[in-house]
């Protein structure tokens, strides 16, 4: 059977909230969260409830610690080089295609400015077109930027990293940027892309407004 751990797990996987899983399972909200407290100990019925209320969604549990979300896409490429940099471009065009938010991570903005000037301007361009909003994560006392300062947060230097990497849709994209030919991972993953978007939303939360 399912132990507490466990359901606390399976609803971070989903994204679900104590409501949503009384929802699926036909249990109430309150038993619910007496169980997650500890304050109870479930019958076999109502675990089962919560249990078989997962795996419609697609959850395996593994022994009594693990779990995983069954034929969840999982699909990686790798783009190298300015073509590379130009693919990834399109596909946030396409894959965004209603408007939405691409996030952008570790940004140093001396290296765009510097191999990428022109078509920076032009891709932040047609982003606006599209309804898409381009945040980006830069480091303190950075004096370089390319679109309107409230777009910005800057984060203390044990926060950045030398990878930055986007995310939009499901799809989070590494970039390997220090040496020559320049590589792009694009990992298309719901579960992985919401953990760094979650990485994301602490960092700007804590990050500082750019005063001009």
């Amino acid at each position: 059977m399912i132990t507490i751990p466990q359901i606390k797990a399976a609803r971070g996987l989903l994204g679900w909230s104590q409501k949503d899983l009384a929802a699926e399972s036909n249990i109430s909200l309150r038993a619910i969260a007496t169980i997650e407290l500890n304050q109870v100990t479930p019958r076999k019925e109502t675990l089962f409830a919560i249990k078989h209320a997962f795996e419609k969604k697609g959850v395996v549990f593994l022994g009594f610690h693990g779990l995983e979300k069954r034929d969840e896409k999982l699909d990686l490429k790798t783009f190298t080089g300015k073509e590379g940099l130009f693919k990834i471009e399109k596909d946030i065009l396409r894959t965004l295609n209603d408007g939405g938010e691409v996030l952008l991570a570790n940004v140093d903005n001396y290296f765009w400015l510097k191999h990428f000037k022109e078509e920076v301007a032009e891709w932040i361009k047609e982003r606006e077109k599209s309804g898409i909003i381009t945040r980006c994560l830069i480091l303190e006392d950075e004096k370089n930027f390319m679109q309107h300062p409230e777009l910005y947060r800057a984060i203390p230097k044990e926060l950045f990293s030398q990878m930055p990497y986007y995310i939009y849709g499901n799809k989070t994209v590494f970039m390997i940027i220090t040496k020559h030919p320049f590589r792009f991972i694009m990992i298309e993953s719901a579960t992985l892309t919401e953990a760094f978007r979650i990485q994301f939303e602490y960092s700007w939360k804590i990050g500082k407004k750019i005063v001009t």
